[in-house]
């Protein structure tokens, strides 16, 4: 058996009221999900690219100063060896002065054996050549020793030099950069698409009720 017209067409109606409102929060939900997963992945997109450019203003700035410790390290490494042939030459230099002075001594002591000059005097100038050789080695043992503390004043001097210049450079090291944190799509609750989806429920419903026909208030006649 049909039902009557005037029951079919409001449920007909309420269900397309639902319908249509369901459809429309299920759009809209969509809509936002695939907003938000555009967001994210543009926001991920961002951060790597600013991520490869500090890493790769990193990897410039630390070639940089690496090579300026290499030449640091260099000018260290010529300057000590400067000093150290400075010294060397230093007391090759005074064994050579030494070695003239024992045979100028040597001399000077067979130059008065040679003059044919007797008794004390001879003996008096005899010790001249010992007194003079030994004073000129004393005068360049102290030189000598001069030139000794130079070279370590020179020697910690290049070290401090070196220790600053390595220290300026490590002033101008950066941190390494951080790799980005994924950013995730903050979608639509799935709690707000449930939420319309019973309001597009309710609001059929309240259609259904609308349109349906008003039940009789007319009093039923009593029998005779």
């Amino acid at each position: 058996m049909c039902a009557p017209l005037a029951v079919i067409a409001p449920v007909a109606l309420g269900v397309a009221s639902f319908a249509t409102q369901a459809v429309g929060s299920i759009a809209s939900y969509s809509q936002e999900a695939n907003q938000a997963r555009a967001e994210a992945q543009a926001q991920n997109e961002y951060q790597q690219k600013q991520y490869e450019l500090q890493a790769q203003a990193w990897a410039r700035q630390e070639e940089a100063a690496n090579r300026q410790e290499r030449l640091n390290q260099e000018a260290a490494s010529k300057a000590y060896m400067s000093a150290q042939i400075k010294i060397n030459n230093e007391y090759k230099q005074a064994a050579i002065e030494a070695d003239n002075l024992r045979l100028k001594s040597m001399q000077d002591a067979a130059n008065i054996q040679a003059s044919g000059k007797s008794g004390r005097s001879i003996g008096i100038l005899a010790m001249d050549p010992d007194r003079e050789y030994g004073r000129d080695l004393a005068i360049l043992g102290l030189n000598l020793g001069y030139a000794r503390d130079d070279y370590f004043q020179s020697i910690d001097s290049i070290f401090d030099q070196a220790t600053s210049a390595n220290a300026q450079v490590a002033s101008t090291r950066g941190p390494t950069p951080s790799t980005p944190t994924k950013v995730e799509a903050k979608g639509p609750s799935s709690l707000g698409l449930v939420s319309g989806l019973i309001g597009s429920g309710l609001s059929g419903i309240s259609t259904y009720n609308s349109l349906k026909a008003p039940s009789s208030t007319a009093p039923k006649p009593k029998p005779s």
